[in-house]
């Protein structure tokens, strides 16, 4: 975990994120893979969007400007497909307002405590068969301002 300076804190956001550059070290993931830039709404779905976990997730191009959340209760990430029966997100440190970073990322932990469905869109567009993602506490790991969270879905 990374040490979060005082002055960060009273900002909006937190720091300037580097770019994803795709790691292509082993023929195992030498193939191409494909990312969707997409928005993911924090909180629970059964909580209306309050609470811990993954809500909802867009892709961009499905996004509305009305739907009725805060902006500090989602964020753009990348999403791509992980190994069997997950998909990967990455999110963006200068995208994160500070609240969001001390509820969901602060710890290095981020628990879902109910099922979030993945929408056709993106299921199409990454090639993916996992339509939901599954409850469970999940590790996020951060490097170079990008935090990483693979997640279980069926």
């Amino acid at each position: 975990m990374t040490y979060l300076p005082k002055a960060a804190v009273q900002d909006k956001f937190v720091f300037a994120a580097s770019p994803i550059t795709p790691q292509k070290s082993t023929t195992e993931n030498a193939s191409f893979q494909k990312a969707i830039h997409s928005e993911v709404v924090f909180g629970s779905p059964t909580m209306n969007c309050n609470g811990t976990g993954i809500c909802r997730i867009s892709s961009m191009h499905s996004v509305k400007a009305d739907q009725d959340t805060s902006a500090c209760q989602k964020t753009v990430a990348q999403l791509m497909p992980g190994g069997t029966g997950k998909i990967t997100m990455y999110f963006f440190r200068s995208r994160l307002c500070i609240n969001l970073f001390r509820k969901h990322f602060y710890k290095g932990v981020l628990e879902i405590q109910d099922p979030c469905i993945i929408p056709d869109d993106l299921m199409q567009s990454l090639n993916i068969q996992t339509r939901t993602i599954q409850p469970g506490k999940y590790a996020i790991t951060e490097q170079n301002g990008v935090f990483k969270l693979e997640l279980d879905c069926k």
